[in-house]
């Protein structure tokens, strides 16, 4: 079956989910789907523009949805984060009443129940660290404490951990540009979502601990769903400030952290293990 990648090209999701895995599953790439005469079915990245969802089933294309996180997450946008399971679980019905998707790419093992109790099939596809990812080299002291991700995931989170850094001498640095290499040089990644609503804790991507593994950082970590499904077993667990503390300063003997990286690296998702899991998938339709 010959598919196309199609959705909107300005998200991240688009570079990681659909530019960097077509040449492995030998997918076209036809974000506005121009050429439907090309393909047999779609793999619809995300949230669609109305336009581009009218033309698909114009062509009677069908749809293999790699939902990610289609929810509104922006306040301008109307924030569906802090949506208890009732209401979020409403808003996925819904749409997916509009999408009539022949199957579901879920993000982890509870969305994949929750699109089975819709009577939606699924599959789950985690997400690879970062291609050419490079290798933390574990110094001998723990020095600097980082977060990557965008602003509004972590809400006030940068301003506690700077606090909590500043008591430990440590140096707090901040790396919104997600695409951006600079794992390798935090000695401690940290990534708590500020957002603790029903999608935000169940529906989330692993990307951030994924990067952690294929860098051999060593990490602290919320309580997500996608982060239990693919853990080492040698991440560490933080809901608050305390247990960040506590946490930082367990990582600080150099013998730990090098032992966690090592796991972290052993435990890596890469791009060609994802790559399978899509062909694995589109085989099977």
């Amino acid at each position: 079956m010959k598919v196309s990648f199609v959705g909107y090209e300005g998200k991240g999701t688009w570079q990681i989910r659909a530019k960097q895995i077509a040449p492995f599953i030998k997918a076209r790439l036809d974000p506005n789907l121009l050429k439907p005469s090309e393909c047999d079915a779609v793999i619809l990245i995300k949230r669609p523009p109305e336009n581009l969802l009218r033309r698909i089933q114009k062509f009677n294309k069908p749809i293999i949805w790699d939902i990610q996180d289609s929810w509104f997450q922006k306040k301008e946008d109307g924030n569906m984060s802090a949506y208890e399971k009732a209401d979020i679980m409403k808003w996925l019905k819904d749409y997916l009443d509009i999408v009539k998707p022949i199957h579901v790419i879920a993000t982890t093992s509870v969305m994949k129940k929750d699109l089975n109790s819709l009577g939606y099939s699924s599959t789950i596809i985690n997400h690879f660290h970062r291609p050419n990812i490079q290798i933390n080299p574990i110094r001998e002291q723990l020095k600097i404490v980082g977060i990557e991700g965008t602003v509004m995931q972590y809400g006030q989170w940068p301003s506690k951990l700077k606090n909590i850094c500043k008591k430990k001498n440590y140096v707090f640095l901040e790396n919104f540009e997600t695409s951006k290499d600079k794992l390798h040089t935090f000695d401690a990644v940290i990534a708590i979502r500020e957002h603790t609503g029903y999608a935000a804790t169940n529906w989330k991507s692993n990307v951030k601990l994924a990067n952690a593994h294929g860098s051999g950082t060593p990490g602290i970590f919320g309580e997500e769903q996608s982060y239990k499904d693919t853990a080492s077993g040698f991440e560490l667990w933080a809901s608050n400030e305390d247990q960040v503390l506590s946490s930082l300063e367990y990582l600080e003997p150099y013998d730990i952290r090098k032992n966690i990286s090592e796991n972290f690296i052993k435990n890596k998702i890469s791009i060609e293990q994802i790559a399978e899991d899509y062909k694995a998938l589109i085989d099977s339709l």
